[in-house]
């Protein structure tokens, strides 16, 4: 089975506080899921925050406050939260990866939200 390609309209991406996620210390708006976007995919694991992971990643990215980091890759991004973060915080460049496009489309109109 192959993923429902999930292109979605300016509506989409979720706004308000109470539709921000925060990432130790940064609010980033997360790209909306549709129900039918997880349809065929075998990994599903992509279409929700996982926050506690999330913030924990970003406490140790700053941990590495005396490495000049300019290239991140970010393997398993899901909805997008932590390497658009990183990228505001870090000005870094991230390279965000996942197994399921629909996923990766997710993650970019996260990255074009905020």
């Amino acid at each position: 089975a192959v993923c429902r390609d999930s292109h979605a309209e300016a509506d989409d991406v979720m706004s308000g506080d109470d539709e921000s996620v925060d990432v130790d210390g940064l609010s980033v708006r997360l790209a909306r899921v549709p129900d039918t976007s997880r349809l065929g995919c075998e990994d599903v694991t992509g279409f929700q925050a996982w926050m506690p992971a999330t913030r924990a990643a970003a406490r140790a990215f700053r941990q590495l406050e005396s490495v000049e980091t300019r290239l991140v890759l970010e393997l398993g991004c899901g909805l997008g939260a932590l390497g658009t973060a990183m990228s505001r915080e870090r000005k870094s460049f991230v390279v965000m990866t996942d197994k399921e496009l629909p996923v990766l489309q997710l993650a970019k109109r996260t990255a074009e939200a905020n």
